[in-house]
């Protein structure tokens, strides 16, 4: 795996040649395009659904109904290119969370990791923090819902 750091005006790889990418997110491409985009970690979150319960004797109860569905993140960082320029990469990203916001795709984004981990997310969220002007760079955050493990 190669780490990068940033310096101004340029992105630095170290440790070997750029890869293909420790995680992939479905139509969202590193590298490809006018946009490049470099995801910086996904967060998952497994719960179950319960409710706990204390009755006036207090004596605890905790009903338990399955499983409930995974929280799921990504974090990425976008490169906006050379100073003074206007980037595309705010539109391309807010343009691709539109088509696959789970409001308008009746289907789940596919996002695997290393190792042969995989998930099925409905995406329902996008943040977009301020513009890092000393670097050129401008980070997201994308938040959805597992539906299910890939196969």
């Amino acid at each position: 795996m190669s780490a990068f750091f940033s310096a101004r005006g340029c992105v630095l790889v170290v440790g070997g040649a750029p890869g293909a990418g420790f995680y992939r997110v479905q139509g969202l491409r590193s590298g490809s395009g006018k946009t490049p985009v470099l995801i910086s970690g996904i967060q998952y979150t497994d719960t179950d659904v319960i409710l706990p319960v204390t009755t006036l004797e207090s004596f605890k109860v905790l009903y338990s109904f399955g499983e409930g569905f995974g929280n799921f993140a990504v974090t990425g960082t976008l490169l906006l290119g050379p100073s003074g320029k206007t980037p595309d990469c705010i539109k391309d990203l807010t343009s691709w969370f539109k088509n696959r916001r789970t409001a308008n795709n009746d289907s789940p984004v596919n996002v695997s990791a290393p190792g042969g981990v995989a998930y099925k997310v409905f995406f329902n969220g996008l943040g977009i923090s301020g513009a890092d002007p000393a670097y050129h760079t401008l980070t997201f955050s994308l938040q959805g819902v597992i539906a299910e493990p890939s196969s």
